[in-house]
């Protein structure tokens, strides 16, 4: 009986760590997890970046087909995911991201849609806001989403 309570615990500890390191370096589970963004089985992580120094943030470039666009919209436009979303009109000033990573390269020519939330909620480790930006670009005929938080 003390051998089958050992094992048991043994299953149950190798589970837990399992889980832990996969959904930590599954880009599409941390950006589910952070960003609270459910991605298609069929999009394509370009570029990913996960840094947890002084604060949790996320960048990311992630290939989406042209079908994915309304799911994703549909998403941010939720209130009950993102109850403080905007989207930003034509010449609302858009952050330069190209410091903190050299591949997030956005061109105002190509975006398509540009939203920008607030994530305060209690889910997270740490303290303070975190902004969301979400840009749907098209480059050369292809989709590309663009992720900082």
């Amino acid at each position: 009986m003390f051998i089958v309570i050992i094992l048991l615990i043994l299953i149950l500890l190798f589970i837990f760590i399992y889980a832990l390191f996969v959904s930590e370096s599954n880009p599409e589970e941390i950006i589910r997890k952070k960003i609270n963004l459910k991605l298609s089985d069929e999009v394509e992580i370009v570029h990913f970046k996960h840094s947890k120094s002084n604060e949790d943030s996320i960048k990311a470039k992630i290939y989406i087909k042209e079908r994915d666009i309304v799911n994703i919209l549909e998403q941010f436009h939720d209130e009950s995911i993102y109850p403080q979303n905007h989207d930003y009109k034509e010449g609302a000033v858009i952050p330069n991201f190209i410091n903190s990573c050299d591949w997030f390269t956005v061109s105002e020519e190509n975006i398509m849609h540009v939203f920008r939330t607030i994530r305060t909620d209690k889910e997270f480790n740490d303290k303070g806001v975190h902004y969301i930006w979400a840009f749907i670009c098209c480059e050369n005929g292809d989709y590309y989403l663009y992720l900082s938080f």
